[in-house]
């Protein structure tokens, strides 16, 4: 019997337990259609861009409000939607 390689698939092969890359919104894994905004990302998933109150990080970087239209999702990214809560 030929002994065992140790070598790993090349990059171009998958193997049995690899995923896709998927963007995640606060943890939860997220599957829309490809090359979305920002903006129309947050509307798939109920949330109202024009909502005041609302910071997005996309993969921990602060994306301004004014460039979410412009910004397109490719995976993988985790997305971090704040809302801000008024408390006493």
């Amino acid at each position: 019997m030929p002994p065992k390689s140790s070598a790993a698939a090349p990059p171009h092969v998958k193997t049995m337990n690899e995923q896709p890359p998927t963007l995640s919104i606060n943890g939860t894994p997220y599957q829309g259609p490809p090359g979305l905004s920002l903006a129309e990302v947050l509307r798939h998933v109920g949330i109202d861009p024009a909502q005041p109150g609302i910071a997005v990080a996309v993969d921990g970087r602060v994306v301004p409000r004014a460039r979410w239209t412009e910004t397109r999702m490719e995976a993988p990214a985790e997305i971090e939607v704040l809302t801000a809560a008024q408390g006493g």
